[in-house]
């Protein structure tokens, strides 16, 4: 190999390279190239064993791989692990340049292909033209990870499509009002997942594919954004979750809104379609039709909020479901479950309860080994939610910034009667009296102070002091002191007289 420097830009002058080598005088010959180049040699690896123990230990940020390394695993089985275990790129290094491995070594995706001897300046531009493609290739997949996670996280459906009018994207939201899943949908024809059909009479005799189809065509052709057409519906997959009744439901015709777009690239081609839309409001939900379902515990304050919502109340069989959800996860069973506005289901690692208005507001899962609900508190559903949660004995034990509050499974102390309420009724519980709130939950007898509890943070205490000032409740226990207004909210509990916290 010629040692005539050769002036390369670099993407990093900090590039790391290992090279993977069994020939020593080559290898030596390779890390002073390397070295002369500007760039770090991470290591040097004599098989293709020790080459991924030592990527485990420091990751380089490309590899120079002998394509006929000696030992069990061959350069291109060693460059097949490289890829899908540390996503780093490689560049084959082969004195024999005949047909059958090239071939092989494509299937790889290598980064480069360089015949012994070869020049340092060969070297040097093929690792700059590697490290340039792979930092592309990296922009991109970021770009299309944020794409994907701002388009999961609205409120909307949304449908992507190849110029042919193929799905390649539908987001979480599209997938609940629509019925089919990702992984179903993809390479669809986008009339098969988006079934459409105008509401008005004399537009019957077109079909949804043809009208779902003349909408894409449209924008296509046009190369522009144009609002779905009046009356639209669209016709849902028939269900495969299980109703509350326990039969599957049938498909729904559900009033929507919202535009359709092609998706054009930097340079002026179209590169697919866009559909982006939800379900049309069809008014308020009265609050007389579904009083008598809500939970005891609706706090006034909750109530109002509420109300101010549109009237956007829970219905009947949202209550109904979000009680069966509870009740499965809690018994550790699968849940597949759906009501007009909720759909409850189990994946391998988790389970969801998702609002089609809202998203996931709540997702289950195991952290430190513990079951945990992570409940999002701004939703309609919250009251209810937390309720439910309390009767099956899963208490707040933390909340984070971002408004979601964590649920855990705590064993209720030995003979106690666990009251959820406003700290208002703890304070007259503290002085001997039963608030209005108490005689709704359960028959009353007047406690001991050294048997009233509080949940603090996932743990019970004793109350050990209880200060009222300006309109706060301040509570001292052994485990902390808790301030709260006094109508907030809080779990408290009397025990009975002869049992230990």
């Amino acid at each position: 190999m010629s040692t005539t420097q050769v002036p390369v830009k670099k993407v990093s002058s900090a590039a790391k390279v290992m090279v993977v080598e069994d020939e020593s005088i080559i290898s030596l010959d390779i890390k002073n190239s390397l070295l002369r180049l500007g760039y770090t040699v991470s290591g040097v690896a004599v098989s293709g064993d020790a080459a991924l123990r030592k990527i485990k230990n420091n990751p380089p940020d490309l590899v120079l791989m002998d394509i006929h390394i000696k030992g069990e695993m061959s350069g291109i089985e060693v460059s097949q692990q490289i890829k899908s275990d540390f996503q780093i790129p490689v560049i084959y290094l082969t004195a024999n340049a005949d047909n059958s491995t090239f071939q092989e070594a494509k299937t790889t995706d290598p980064y480069g292909y360089i015949l012994k001897p070869f020049e340092e300046k060969e070297l040097g531009i093929a690792i700059e033209v590697a490290l340039n493609k792979h930092q592309k290739e990296r922009e991109v997949a970021a770009s299309e990870r944020w794409y994907a996670t701002a388009f999961q996280s609205l409120n909307e459906a949304v449908i992507a499509t190849d110029p042919e009018g193929s799905v390649v994207f539908m987001n979480t939201f599209a997938e609940l009002i629509t019925g089919w899943k990702l992984a179903e949908a993809l390479n669809q024809p986008v009339e098969t997942v988006l079934m459409l059909q105008k509401q008005i009479q004399q537009f019957d005799d077109m079909s949804t594919a043809e009208v779902t189809r003349s909408i894409l065509t449209a924008v296509l052709e046009d190369r522009t954004t144009a609002s779905l057409p009046n009356n639209i519906q669209l016709i849902t997959r028939p269900r495969t979750a299980i109703s509350l009744s326990g039969v599957a439901a049938p498909s729904t015709a559900i009033p929507i809104e919202g535009n359709a777009t092609a998706i054009i690239d930097f340079a002026g081609d179209v590169i697919g379609g866009l559909f982006v839309f939800r379900q049309m409001q069809t008014g308020p939900v009265s609050r007389s039709q579904t009083d008598s379902a809500a939970p005891p515990q609706l706090s006034q304050r909750q109530a109002q909020a509420d109300a101010s919502k549109d009237n956007n109340v829970p219905q009947a069989d949202d209550l109904a479901l979000i009680k069966a959800f509870t009740r499965a996860f809690t018994k550790g069973q699968s849940v597949l479950l759906s009501t007009a506005n909720l759909v409850a289901e189990s994946a391998a690692n988790s389970t969801t309860l998702t609002a089609k208005s809202e998203g996931i507001i709540i997702n289950v899962k195991k952290i430190n080994n513990k079951l945990t609900a992570m409940v999002k508190r701004d939703s309609i559903y919250w009251e209810a939610i937390r309720y439910t949660l309390i009767e099956h004995s899963f208490f707040p034990v933390s909340q984070r910034t971002n408004g979601t509050q964590y649920y855990q499974y705590r064993a209720i102390p030995e003979q106690c009667q666990i009251y959820y309420t406003s700290a208002i009724a703890l304070w007259e519980a503290w002085h001997g009296k039963m608030s209005d709130q108490i005689q709704r939950q359960s028959s009353w007898v007047q406690p001991s102070r050294d048997k009233i509890i509080v949940l603090r943070r996932g743990s019970w205490y004793r109350i050990q002091q209880l200060i009222l000032s300006e309109g706060h409740l301040h509570i001292n226990t052994v485990g902390g002191e808790v301030f709260l207004q006094l109508e907030d909210s809080l779990i408290w509990g009397i025990q009975a007289q002869y049992c230990a916290l």
